[in-house]
């Protein structure tokens, strides 16, 4: 039986803070002497097990976070080149959910179910830490023990590390308790949303590709979510990869891994997220961003079902299934040829639209509204509810909300902060405040509508849309974008 150290990256206690924040590398460019993954190896790898493997958990894809993270395992391996450190991905599409964040940890440690887990308990997030009590408590067939460095206001050692006993039946419950009340929150949906969860649903428990057409805030990724957790790979990880947020020129190292030395810059080897979700599901967001050359390698990777890493010679098997999404129009995309249509067809077996805040039905967008209010006045400990206005209610009814839910939270985190019980028009954030959402009702605004509706129906076959509108193709064309 092996003995396995499993740890987040400490963004915050493992690096020192760079004197110019704005500079590159970003702002945490040391290594910090009191870096709790460092001092792990330093002080307690190896003293009362024969560890054989460290696992370095990262959160977050972005470059500047990896980037980090990297300079921390390089930092490690130089100092104990006969470490066996691993640097793992766990990406999160809400680093606050404590129902995610636990089955992605517990996805990590099953890898391990046979050996002895040792879990560095000082690092990450409250949730991160929340989710290793929850398993570590459970009765599971998980053979873990928490650990957790000392603070030298008790030892009088900064790095001396100890067992944390948590064993508590109260402390159980409290944090169970938590963990069902941070769920809660989100299992009411808009009644113009619960067909469209529906449809999902049905999808999640067949082998489809599913392609999530939204604007931008919308809830692609808890729709993707959603669909994971109510399919038979529900076990298995859900791997979320934002594809804007990536280079062009790192995006295939990403989705299909690189050896060491494959490129300037591939100091070790690299799993990619297809291997990472491996009988699990992948979820590419803005998939519209990838470029012609991804988009080859993609369509190979999802005909084939085996990658290639960059810099290796042997394909490898994967077993994944795939959800995309974007708030582009990708139809579009492929007339003009900026995007393929066989990868089209590949990733788009059953398309599912998510409405933008301005479709819902008034009384159901204002729904949403209060009930978001409301959970916003208990995060912040209000005794009850902001109240609106007879102005602002109907500047919030009348306003289009281009950003969607993430616009509308940053409106109500604002009112919620600095408003008083009752706000009006005044108590919006700056910006707002001289903003006027009248109503267009004219004409033309209706028949925009209306046609860009039929042309999303047919899934932005505009060909198609003009026979079912009786206009000319130029109707549509002027209309449609």
């Amino acid at each position: 039986m092996a003995h396995i150290i499993v740890s987040w990256v400490a963004f915050t206690s493992d690096f020192l803070q760079h004197p110019h924040p704005d500079a590159f590398p970003p702002p945490y460019s040391n290594i910090s002497p009191d870096s709790p993954n460092l001092n792990l190896h330093r002080l307690f790898f190896g003293q009362d097990r024969p560890h054989s493997k460290h696992v370095l958990c990262c959160h977050e894809t972005a470059d500047d976070v990896l980037y980090k993270a990297e300079m921390l395992l390089g930092k490690i391996r130089k100092a104990f080149p006969d470490r066996d450190i691993e640097l793992r991905i766990v990406p999160l599409t809400d680093k606050f959910d404590t129902l995610e964040i636990k089955r992605a940890e517990e996805a990590v440690l099953r890898e391990f179910r046979e050996d002895d887990i040792d879990i560095l308990f000082n690092t990450g997030t409250t949730a991160q830490r929340l989710g290793w009590c929850l398993i570590h408590l459970e009765q599971n067939d998980l053979n873990t023990r928490l650990i957790q460095g000392k603070g030298k206001e008790v030892t009088g050692n900064p790095h001396e590390f100890g067992e944390l006993v948590i064993s508590n039946s109260k402390v159980a419950y409290r944090l169970q308790a938590f963990h069902q009340k941070s769920s809660l929150s989100n299992n009411w949906l808009a009644p113009c949303l619960e067909s469209v969860y529906r449809h999902a649903e049905r999808a999640a428990r067949e082998e489809v590709s599913i392609l999530i057409q939204g604007e931008t805030g919308t809830g692609k990724e808890l729709l993707a979510r959603h669909i994971h957790q109510h399919s038979p790979r529900a076990g298995n990880r859900l791997v979320s990869v934002n594809c804007g947020a990536i280079r062009g020129d790192l995006i295939e190292s990403r989705l299909f891994g690189h050896k060491q030395g494959a490129f300037t810059g591939a100091n070790r080897d690299q799993v990619g997220f297809f291997q990472q979700a491996d009988h699990g599901t992948l979820f590419l967001d803005e998939i519209g961003e990838i470029s012609p050359e991804t988009q080859v390698s993609l369509l190979r990777a999802l005909q084939d079902g085996k990658v290639l890493p960059i810099g290796e010679t042997t394909e490898s098997a994967v077993q994944v299934r795939l959800i995309t999404a974007t708030h582009q129009n990708l139809r579009s995309h492929c007339e003009t040829g900026a995007f393929r249509w066989d990868l089209y067809f590949r990733i788009s077996q059953v398309p599912i639209h998510l409405p933008s805040l301005r479709e819902y039905p008034m009384h159901e967008r204002m729904e949403v509204i209060q009930r978001m209010n409301g959970q916003f006045s208990e995060q912040g400990k209000r005794a009850k509810p902001l109240a609106f206005d007879e102005a602002l209610t109907e500047w919030l009814a009348l306003y289009e909300f281009p950003g969607n839910y993430r616009e509308l939270a940053n409106i109500l985190t604002y009112l919620n902060v600095y408003g008083e019980e009752c706000v009006g028009i005044d108590a919006l954030p700056p910006d707002y405040r001289n903003v006027n959402p009248k109503a267009d009702l004219t004409l033309e605004s209706v028949k925009r509508a209306h046609i860009q509706k039929v042309v999303q129906l047919c899934g932005g076959n505009k060909r198609r849309a003009k026979e079912l509108l009786g206009v000319s193709p130029n109707t549509v064309i002027k209309y449609a974008d």
